[in-house]
This record gives structure tokens, C-alpha cells and sequence, in this order.
């Protein structure tokens, strides 16, 4: 056997596509001398993947596949330096001795080498359609860049229009609100037009309204005066014609200094109310004008009688007190001293209680409206009493 050649690192290059060194002839020709069918190159191949498998992966995958193919190759030539040694060590005699035994060898050495040659061969065309493959592949990925580009600047040129389309539709929507606010604030100061104008409208129906309702207020009030004044001016015709008739004095006095009168209203008309008929009419009664009678007494079939109370010029109902008598303290220690008189001009007749409850007294410079007690004694006639204080009781 030849020579090794060199090795770097444990590892033999692969073969090239041009001849082969000796040495790397001779190291085949002793590894393979054990086998007669060699390993495929295509199960070596078909380890590192085949036509489907994806090329995006440049040449890392392909640097590995070499890597493992190398291995594989330093594993079988250990393999068959073995096989070769052992068989040189069982038979040395055989080999050194026997010229057939070295012709044997001889013929397995040179299928070897034409079987080693053959599978050269085979691998040369293995790698040649491998080669012609990772062409293809690198075309096609050449290809698949080729067009990823053009996907990338399709995308970017579609990005950039969608851009645009955004940016025209955003001015659009832009110009759409702007346009939106204006009409918004045309209508609103439409709107507020309409409102002014609405409340001068409402502001002038109600002037209008007010005026209307002013004018319509004298012309009511003006209405209703008319209509009074012509309803009083019948009623004071009416009234015109009303008259007191038998006017009469009653014979007993009333009260001190006064007297009640009476007389029936004469000339009103049917239909009439006889009631408002006599409290309209006045009389006078010793000069003095009385408005209306102080009672209206309807007696029916149209007889109203009037009742009044006068009170000045009735000297005959003016009764007084004579003389005062001090009658002493009402009790010791009650600080009340007890005065009496006798009632004068007392009319027969007359309500003897009334009179002494209404008529004045004066004495001892002090003024009494009515005495305090009034006592009726027959015939010695009807006393005043008066109680009145004395720090001397």
C-alpha cells in the first residue's frame, strides 16, 4: 500500500470534479477493500435533504450537510484501515510466501479500485447533479428574493398610495367638518335670528295685547261708569221722589237726652226693594240732616217705617242729679266713701234703669259718665250711688 497523504484536523476533503491525486486513490482503494457494494451517495444526500427541502437558509444548511457527509467519510476510511490491517496480520506468511495468495489480493485489490472507481464515479454524478441542484435551488431562491422583493416594494408602493388615500380621505373628512360647522353655525345664528325676531314678534303681540287690553279696560271702565252714572242718575230720580211721611216722637225718652223717632217712606215705586230704599233716604230731625234711618222695618204691602235714635235737642229727656249726700266710708279700712243723689225729671214712664245708667254727674271736681249702682226707692223716687276712693276710710 502507498503512502497516507497529509491530513488537517482528522478530516479528508471531499473529492472535486477534476482528476483525482494518487493518494487519494490509494486511501480509497484500502478503505473499501472489506465491501463490495459501497453506501450510496444518495442515502448521504438524502440525510441532508432533497429537492423539497427549503433553501431559505443559505449556507448554513449547507454547511452542515457537508459536515455530516465528512464525518461519514472519516468513519468508513477508519473502518476500512482496520479491516485491513487485521487481514494483513492473519495472513503474512500467506502474502509474503504465496505468489497465488498475492495474485488473489492482487484481484481483489483491483476490484477494489474498479469498484472504488465506480463509486467515484457515481459520486462525481452525485455531485454534479447535487451541484446542479444547488444551482437550481439558488436560482430559485435568487427567485423567491427576486420576487419578495418585488412583494416588498409592491406592499411599500401600496402602503405609500394607502397613505395617500388615507391623508385625501382625512383632508376630506376635514374639509367635510368644516363644512358641517359652518352649516352648524349658519343654522344657529339662523336659529338665533328666528328667535330674536320671534320674541320681538311675541314682544309686540303683547304690547299689542296690553294696549288692547288697556283700551278695552277704559272703554269698560268708561262702560261701567256710564251705566253707573245713568243707573244713579235713575235711582236719584227715583230716589228724588222718596219722602218721609208722619214723621212721630216717641213719648218716653229713650236714654239720657235722647228720643226715638219714626215715619213711614212713601212713593216707591213696585219692583223696587224697600229695604235699600230706606236706608238711601235721609230725613232731618231738628236740623240735623241723618243720612239714613239707624233701623228699616219692612211691614209689608209696600210700608217701610224708619226708626231713628236722636240724641241732641231733647231737653225733656235730659235728666240730673241734685243734690250729692256723703253717705260716710262704705266699711272702715275699705278706702271707699259712699255719695248719693236723687235723680230729677224723671219722665213718667220713661225706663228709670236707662235714664240713671246714662246720665252724667259731676261733684267733688270729678266726672262721672253714669253712677256706679242706681237704686230704684218708690216714693222717695231713683238714686244715683257712686264708691269712691278715700285714703280716710
Amino acid at each position: 500500500m502507498s503512502s497516507n497523504p497529509p491530513r488537517s484536523s482528522g478530516r479528508i476533503p471531499p473529492p472535486s470534479s477534476g482528476p483525482m491525486p494518487s493518494w487519494y486513490t490509494n486511501e480509497r482503494q484500502g478503505t473499501y477493500s472489506g465491501y463490495s457494494n459501497p453506501p450510496s451517495y444518495r442515502s448521504a444526500a438524502s440525510s441532508r435533504g432533497g429537492e423539497t427541502t427549503p433553501l431559505l437558509k443559505h449556507q448554513s444548511d449547507s454547511k452542515a450537510s457537508g459536515t455530516k457527509g465528512t464525518c461519514l467519510l472519516i468513519f468508513i476510511l477508519l473502518l476500512a484501515l482496520m479491516s485491513t490491517v487485521v487481514l494483513l496480520h492473519l495472513k503474512p506468511r500467506e502474502v509474503a510466501l504465496d505468489p497465488l495468495a498475492k495474485d488473489r489480493i492482487r484481484r481483489e485489490w483491483q476490484r477494489e479500485i474498479q469498484n472504488h472507481e465506480a463509486m467515484r464515479q457515481g459520486w462525481e454524478r452525485e455531485r454534479e447533479k447535487e451541484r446542479l441542484e444547488m444551482v437550481h435551488a439558488r436560482e430559485g431562491l435568487e427567485e423567491d428574493r427576486r420576487e419578495i422583493l418585488q412583494m416588498r416594494e409592491k406592499l411599500e408602493r401600496d402602503r405609500v398610495k394607502e397613505h395617500q388615500e388615507i391623508a385625501q380621505m382625512r383632508e376630506q373628512l376635514e374639509r367635510d367638518r368644516e363644512e358641517e360647522r359652518r352649516e352648524i353655525l349658519q343654522m344657529r345664528e339662523q336659529m338665533e335670528r328666528d328667535r330674536q325676531e320671534e320674541h320681538q314678534e311675541i314682544a309686540q303681540m303683547r304690547e299689542q295685547l296690553e294696549r288692547d287690553r288697556e283700551t278695552w279696560a277704559h272703554e269698560c271702565e268708561a262702560g261701567k261708569r256710564d251705566e253707573e252714572k245713568k243707573r244713579k242718575e235713575a235711582e236719584d230720580r227715583v230716589r228724588a221722589r222718596f219722602a218721609w211721611e208722619g214723621l212721630e216722637a216717641n213719648e218716653h225718652c229713650l236714654r239720657y237726652g235722647a228720643r226715638q223717632y219714626t215715619a213711614r217712606l212713601s212713593n216707591v215705586p213696585r219692583g223696587y226693594d224697600p229695604l235699600k230704599a230706606c236706608t238711601e233716604t235721609s230725613i232731618e230731625i231738628h236740623g240735623v240732616r241723618i243720612a239714613s234711618p239707624h233701623q228699616c222695618e219692612d211691614q209689608g204691602c209696600n210700608v217701610v217705617v224708619g226708626h231713628w235714635t236722636v240724641d241732641s235737642g231733647e231737653p225733656s229727656c235730659a235728666t240730673h242729679f241734685s243734690s250729692f249726700s256723703d253717705k260716710g266710708c262704705t266699711a272702715k279700712g275699705s278706702g271707699l266713701r259712699r255719695i248719693e243723689s236723687r235723680l230729677e225729671d224723671l219722665g213718667a214712664g220713661d225706663d228709670w234703669r236707662e235714664m240713671c245708667t246714662t246720665t252724667p254727674a259731676d261733684f267733688y271736681q270729678m266726672h262721672f259718665d253714669a253712677p256706679h249702682i242706681c237704686a230704684n226707692w218708690g216714693l222717695w223716687g231713683v238714686y244715683g250711688i257712686w264708691e269712691i276712693e278715700d285714703r280716710n276710710c
